[in-house]
């Protein structure tokens, strides 16, 4: 952004030819392989550091939920959750 120009109009036509550096993917979950299990897992943390959680659930391959668990631990960072 050191090349910002400074007048309006350059401005928009700067804004206007900007490329974002982000992308987008569509990511589908699928059910495991036959005679397997998924287990999926999500952590967070509301602030970094701050108040933390964990959750998992693991399902067959029929898509059966046979176990699901999620639970506090304390302050820490979103990494760590």
């Amino acid at each position: 952004m050191h090349n910002m120009p400074n007048n309006w109009l350059e401005v928009v036509r700067y804004l206007t030819e900007c490329t974002p550096r982000i992308g987008c993917k569509v990511v589908y979950w699928k059910l495991p392989s036959e005679n397997t299990f998924k287990c999926n897992t999500d952590g967070a943390s509301k602030g970094n550091p701050g108040p933390s959680s964990y959750a998992f659930c693991i399902i067959d391959d029929q898509g059966n939920l046979l176990y699901a668990k999620g639970k506090m631990f304390g302050v820490s960072n979103n990494l760590i959750a």
